[in-house]
């Protein structure tokens, strides 16, 4: 045996109630470690899962324009950068979305296609006005990507082509 490992037996020996003291110490600090090392995994797994399990993975929207560099033929030197400014008033839509849905549908990788249109717009009841964001979806699809019928206070899901589903805070 080694010399560390006799001082250490010698020093456990000694006394009895110090080494339950000791041994008890250890044993409810592992015990700490432990649950908190739990705790903190399954709280980043629900972070995750609310977070990334309700919203969509892939998301295809139109592509952004892109300015052409403009050149002078009278001055070769001189190169023209055009800006362009974002406006809220029109968005860029896909013309042609239904043939792209159902070739996205069709590839085996994909799990579930919910087509949406996103738009902002104000509320106004009586002298109170109130910034909305309203997305539409089809009614069949509304689960597809985001299990909101576990959040729903009061309804169902099952809309109708103009059912509405409205947020707590709105409600």
């Amino acid at each position: 045996m080694g010399f560390a490992f006799k001082v250490a037996l010698r020093y456990l020996v000694s006394d009895k109630f110090q080494t339950a003291l000791l041994v008890g110490g250890v044993s409810i600090g592992v015990i700490v470690f432990t649950f908190i090392s739990a705790l903190i995994g399954g709280l980043a797994n629900f972070q995750i899962e609310q977070t990334a399990g309700s919203i969509a993975h892939v998301t295809f929207e139109p592509q952004d324009d892109v300015p052409r560099t403009l050149f002078n033929p009278l001055e070769p030197q001189a190169v023209i950068l055009p800006a362009t400014l974002r406006s809220n008033q029109k968005r860029q839509q896909i013309r042609f979305w239904r043939p792209m849905l159902e070739q996205i549908e069709q590839d085996q990788r994909v799990k579930n296609v919910s087509p949406q249109i996103v738009g902002n717009g104000i509320l106004v009841r009586g002298q109170a006005s109130y910034p909305v964001s309203a997305t539409g979806v089809f009614p069949d699809r509304v689960t597809a990507i985001s299990a909101i019928d576990e959040a729903i206070i009061e309804g169902k899901t099952a809309l109708s082509l103009d059912g509405v589903l409205l947020g707590a805070t709105l409600a």
